[in-house]
């Protein structure tokens, strides 16, 4: 740094800020490249300063979407895409772990509420969206009685909450950090 040659613990040091930089950057370039489009940004870096003046990436992340699609079956396919892309490095981190587990939860959600439309008829599964609408319109969805339905509808009401929850929760903006 000074002009003075590095003291072999320096020259050992840098060593091992160079493997760490080549190994974070790598790690992160990997999240991105699985992650396409549903990256926000680029990576962001912590730097250690090195015995040669230089900075050196020691941790990283990038941020990357995890809100749901506008349906059951967008909400699949993009979580396929978060999950491949938090397990994307050789070597995952535990929040990489973290994410891949959550998207694997909402895309079981999602799966189950395709199931659940699949074995509805065609004209109950619209009634349901419209319930779903009006609840998340603060509309309310009626009381709910002893038979497990909503007193204006008579639909189930389990049916009509999960569709509003479903719907309310696709609207919000999620989403992680992948990091080293």
């Amino acid at each position: 740094m000074d002009g003075q040659p590095l003291d072999p613990a320096e020259v050992a040091r840098l060593g091992e800020l160079k493997k760490a930089d080549a190994a974070v950057r790598a790690h992160e370039q990997a999240h991105l490249a699985a992650a396409g489009g549903l990256a926000k940004g680029g990576a962001s870096f912590a730097y250690q300063k090195g015995p040669d003046g230089r900075n050196y990436a020691v941790a990283g992340e990038v941020q990357i979407d995890t809100s749901k699609g506008t349906t059951p079956a967008e909400t699949v396919a993009k979580m396929m895409r978060v999950r491949a892309a938090a397990l994307a490095p050789a070597n995952p981190s535990p929040q990489d772990r973290k994410v891949a587990q959550a998207a694997a939860l909402t895309m079981s959600e999602a799966r189950l509420e395709l199931n659940t439309e699949k074995t509805r008829p065609a004209a109950e599964q619209q009634e349901t969206r419209e319930e779903a609408a009006e609840v998340d319109n603060g509309a309310g969805e009626g009381e709910k009685n002893t038979a497990g339905t909503t007193a204006d509808s008579g639909k189930p009401a389990g049916a009509a909450r999960a569709a509003s929850r479903y719907l309310s929760a696709a609207r919000g903006q999620g989403s992680w950090h992948l990091a080293v």
